[in-house]
């Protein structure tokens, strides 16, 4: 139990904000300078942890670039990643998602925001960026799957007990009967995925259609193709991201009517609440080299970034515990490299941020424009793989203007 406190303290250190680094007995090294940030995510010589990896693979990313060694996973990236930058496709979705979440909110009142965004996103993502239709009887079906909201998400435990399973040398079998939950997320997200493998009629040169082709050449495996195709986890960090915006405007309110009238300020509202609510707020690379008989996992230099506390260095940040939105009036052109970093950075950059960048405030204003949104009960903030709340519920007042 001593090894499951010391991750426990790790992982909850990251809320006093360390000024430069503080040393780890287990994990290695939690950083927050930005320089050494910048060094180890533009460098060849580290890779997401292999512990890192193992958790997120039984947390339900299967086979998918997440969970994959450095070389296969770039790889991968470069196959999806036009389809998370295109910009027709991130059009398409707006214009679809936006009468969705509408009809949601039209009749007001307390609202549950997070299964409400969350199953439009997710419905529309999953068909535009995988590039699919179904038949009449098959779509009924595949809306019911999101509308039915069973995402199946970690508890805090869980990961922590991941966490020590993956150090030791276990079967597979063995850590998932300890791991109840987590086999509750994959069979989730694993009905969806094969529900769309095998009902699914992939659009010309679209997504599910190269991955198809590659399964029939044998370039992929289906559980590979399959583990492509988890569109999940970038539905829920969007979502959350788009949350905590609203979360941070009913806590500052007077920038409203801004972002209102100005696409670029809620742009800049949407990236500071990045700064200060990052969705992810962790994560973990170590060194390619030294190697160890006992799971590969403890001698190598390990570096655990901390988002959160680099996004709230005063060196970085003036005044960091304000929300100021005009600190991104500009770009990214006044903001130090490796101080902003709510997708990672390098190779190893979260493809989905042309999504988040260019839907979530268009999201944001317009539902300002039309409603009237503020927070109704405060959330217990919990940190699990994603920075979101205890119950995995959100609540507004919403109201028609």
């Amino acid at each position: 139990m001593m090894i499951v406190s010391n991750i426990k303290n790790d992982l909850e250190s990251i809320k006093h904000h360390p000024k430069k680094e503080l040393t780890s007995l287990l994990w290695g090294t939690v950083t927050a300078n930005a320089d050494t940030i910048s060094k180890v995510l533009n460098s060849d010589e580290y890779d997401r942890s292999s512990l890192e990896r193992k958790i997120l693979h039984y947390a339900g990313t299967g086979n998918s670039m997440v969970s994959q060694s450095a070389d296969i996973a770039l790889s991968r990236k470069n196959l999806v990643k036009k389809f998370y930058t295109d910009s027709k496709t991130i059009e398409i979705i707006f214009d679809r998602v936006m009468p969705l979440i509408t009809e949601d909110l039209i009749n007001g009142g307390e609202i549950e925001m997070f299964s409400t965004l969350r199953t439009s996103l997710s419905y529309i993502m999953h068909e535009e960026l995988l590039g699919i239709n179904f038949t009449e009887e098959d779509a009924l079906i595949f809306k019911q799957m999101f509308t039915e909201n069973k995402t199946g998400r970690l508890t805090n435990d869980s990961v922590y007990l991941l966490a020590i399973l993956n150090i030791l040398p276990l079967p597979n079998a063995m850590k998932q009967w300890f791991t109840k939950d987590t086999k509750k997320v994959n069979t989730v997200i694993n009905t969806k995925v094969n529900f769309i493998y095998d009902k699914a009629i992939p659009r010309k040169n679209s997504l599910l259609s190269i991955l198809k082709n590659a399964v029939d050449n044998g370039s992929l495996t289906k559980e590979e193709a399959l583990g492509e195709m988890r569109v999940d986890f970038p539905v829920d960090t969007l979502t959350l991201s788009i949350l905590w915006c609203f979360y941070m405007l009913s806590k500052n309110p007077s920038h409203k009517e801004k972002i209102k009238n100005d696409e670029e300020y809620a742009r800049s509202a949407y990236m500071e609440t990045l700064r200060m609510l990052p969705p992810v707020y962790i994560f973990s690379r170590e060194q390619k080299t030294s190697k160890c008989p006992f799971h590969a996992v403890l001698p190598k230099k390990r570096v655990l970034i901390s988002i959160a506390a680099v996004h709230k260095m005063e060196e970085y940040w003036s005044d960091p515990e304000e929300f100021k939105p005009e600190r991104f009036s500009k770009g990214m052109t006044s903001i130090k490299k490796g101080s902003f970093i709510p997708f990672g950075m390098g190779h190893r950059a979260c493809p989905g941020s042309s999504i988040a960048l260019k839907i979530a405030p268009k999201i944001i204003q317009k539902l300002l424009q039309n409603f009237d949104i503020v927070l109704s009960k405060e959330p217990v903030i919990k940190r699990r793989i994603e920075l979101t709340t205890y119950d995995n519920k959100m609540f507004f007042n919403v109201g028609r203007i």
